[in-house]
């Protein structure tokens, strides 16, 4: 318990350190270019609107100044922050009464997020997350900008000269943030917590932005009601736990993350705690379109220079958010042609072409060595989104094809649940009204290309990140019209009453299963519970005795490993082989560097002195062996014949090199 109050409090802390930094970096940002509706809100409003705007133009920034060091890059955004909280403060209109509702709706976030992110305690010892499959790399790409600048290094296939090649922006934010919180004891995992902590703020201001520019309320009835219906949307999801409870009783079937019975359309809480910079890379998407829409047709050289800003955050945050935003632009940039408008599709053009020039740097580092698939092919292919029995069970000829196409629309309508019902009614109501300025058209286009690239194009690497992803433009639209809709009473009166919330309360248990899954999976043994416990100080003691930029290696795994991005800040020689390849290493590298490294970790394979010399050969500065390594209890290894410079009963850490301190 001890422990996960400690790491409650400690993300709590970093949630400050890093609101404050991007809130008041945002403001900045926001009143420099003259961001829609920014002067005219409240301290409540222009916080929200710099958030979004802050994950729109800091993260490049930073990624160049970062190129200087990560001391410059805290600099930056200390700086920028502390220039922008005075401008959130000034001339602030009348406030109204504040809503404790959502203040209350707001800590109990904080609270449940802090706990279902941290290790629990158990009888054994600590339980991990599933959550941790992804704030592994999370962290580890923080400290890993904390400690290198931008690029960083790869944190998990080290080597002096290679830099990471993966779209790390995001973490630009949280490792600035951390490079500062290190002075007060916050860890780079606080920060990445913190993050997706932050993540429904943003999108609650994200969502009332595009309500309000879009003039959505107005288009179907005018009324703005104050109401908890965003938050209550928030946290609902669509109604997958329908198909789950099937296929469990027809075929015993329970998939790991409830949503994996179909391609996913990830709950905005399942965003949040899974992949917050796919949020982050959203919100930099509809700032840059907000930028260049018609109701900036004032701002002059401002709307392409923040566009431009906004779109090469967008693709250093999440390259699969940036394809979906770049076919919706080329499609816009077509009906803008089509219009005869032709000084915005010449502003559209130049936020593009300055956007690429921005991002050269990231985009030279990137190039050629992520995005292919295992073949080093296009990192998207043509495919149809089908349920994953659904090729078993009916075969691949043309009939199978076309029932295949045929269920896509039903899975969308599960996928979305009460957001496809509010965005049918809405579009009922609104008819042309919906379509009154080019925010307004661009959530209906940028829904209708996620839509169809969901359904027919996939990610080859790995997982189908991209399905996943590009679908986030088609849930943030159905979002803005099924809020307008619920504030303008649509859903006050029966028959759509009893239905509307029936499918709440469906997405709500959707959501709560979720919950209780990821503490659920992966399961864990009772030798692997008193392991993690011992892990954490055992890392903290390492830390104390290695100099930055030290590599340290743990066991090499298949699968992930965790510890070294979550508790330690020292790169891997070879973590695993899911995020070394992530992070850029290629695959016959980082296979050729596992066979190396895994007979340290096995029974009686090596003695001491190959183990030293492999240590040498590869530059390693510390191994971690833990009782989950066969070598542990090997009576013949080469742990049982040398003393460990630190041992418990399940960690034992050795150091080689003069490196180590």
């Amino acid at each position: 318990m001890r422990h996960l109050l400690s790491e409650v409090f400690s993300t709590s802390a970093a949630l400050v350190v890093l609101g404050a930094l991007l809130v008041g970096a945002g403001g900045l940002f926001a009143r420099m270019f003259r961001f829609p509706g920014f002067a005219e809100a409240t301290l409540a409003g222009r916080a929200g609107k710099a958030l979004v705007v802050a994950f729109a133009a800091a993260p490049v920034l930073l990624d160049l100044v970062g190129r200087l060091g990560p001391a410059p890059m805290a600099a930056f955004m200390t700086v920028c922050a502390a220039a922008g909280w005075p401008l959130l403060l000034r001339a602030l209109p009348a406030r109204g009464p504040l809503d404790w509702r959502v203040v209350a709706a707001s800590v109990a976030w904080i609270a449940l997020g802090a706990v279902w992110l941290s290790d629990w305690p158990d009888p054994a010892g600590l339980v991990r997350s599933v959550l941790s499959v992804d704030h592994v790399k999370h962290a580890a790409a923080t400290w890993s900008i904390a400690e290198s600048g931008a690029p960083p290094w790869n944190p998990s296939f080290y080597e002096p000269d290679r830099k990471a090649a993966y779209y790390y922006f995001f973490y630009t934010l949280t490792g600035a943030a951390s490079f500062l919180g290190a002075w007060i004891g916050l860890a780079a995992r606080h920060f990445a917590y913190a993050s997706a902590l932050l993540a429904p703020f943003a999108l609650y201001a994200l969502v009332e932005t595009l309500a309000a520019l879009a003039r959505a309320d107005a288009a179907v009835g005018g009324r703005r009601r104050p109401s908890l219906w965003t938050v209550a949307l928030i946290a609902a999801t669509g109604l997958d736990i329908i198909p789950v409870l099937l296929l469990q009783n027809l075929i015993g079937y329970y998939p790991p993350d409830p949503e994996w019975w179909n391609e996913q359309f990830a709950s905005w809480a399942e965003t949040f705690l899974w992949t917050p910079h796919h949020l982050a890379g959203l919100c930099a998407a509809w700032v840059g379109f907000v930028a260049l829409a018609d109701a900036r047709a004032n701002a002059g050289w401002r709307g392409p220079a923040l566009a431009a800003l906004a779109f090469a955050s967008m693709a250093g945050q999440s390259v699969y958010v940036a394809m979906g935003a770049a076919a919706t632009a080329a499609v816009w940039m077509v009906w803008l042609a089509i219009r005869a408008r032709w000084r915005d599709a010449v502003a559209l053009g130049v936020a593009g072409l300055g956007a690429l020039a921005l991002a050269a740097p990231w985009l030279a580092t990137l190039s050629g060595q992520i995005g292919a698939g295992k073949g080093g092919g296009a990192p998207v292919a043509l495919f149809l989104r089908a349920a994953p029995w659904h090729w078993e069970v009916c075969g691949d000829g043309p009939v199978c094809l076309a029932l295949g196409v045929a269920q896509i629309p039903l899975f969308y309508l599960v996928e979305l649940g009460v957001f496809a019902l509010g965005a049918f009614l809405f579009w009922r109501r609104a008819g042309r009204a919906g379509l009154a300025n080019d925010v307004g058209r661009l959530l209906l286009l940028s829904a209708v290309v996620a839509l169809v690239l969901g359904a027919f194009v996939r990610s080859t690497v790995l997982f189908n990140d991209f399905g996943w992803r590009v679908v986030l433009f088609a849930q943030v639209a159905a979002f803005v019209w099924t809020l307008a809709v619920a504030r303008n009473g649509a859903f006050d009166a029966p028959p759509l009453r009893p239905l509307a919330y029936a499918m709440i309360a469906i997405g709500y248990a959707m959501v709560i299963t979720e919950f209780y899954q990821m503490r659920r999976e992966p399961k864990q043994s009772t030798l692997q519970r008193a392991t993690l416990a011992e892990e954490v100080p055992a890392w903290a003691w390492l830390s104390a005795r290695l100099p930055h930029g030290a590599v340290v290696q743990e066991r090499p795994r298949k699968g992930r490993a965790y510890s070294y991005g979550l508790f330690g800040h020292f790169p891997a020689y070879v973590s695993d082989r899911l995020n070394a390849r992530l992070f850029g290493g290629p695959e016959e590298a980082v296979a050729a560097r596992m066979a190396e490294m895994a007979p340290a970790f096995e029974g009686d394979t090596l003695d001491y002195a190959s183990v030293r010399a492999l240590a040498e050969r590869t530059g390693v500065s510390a191994f971690i062996v833990t009782a989950n390594d066969p070598v542990f209890a090997a009576p013949n290894g080469w742990v049982a014949t040398t003393e460990a410079d630190y041992a418990s009963p399940h960690v034992r850490i050795y150091l080689f090199n003069t490196r180590a301190r």
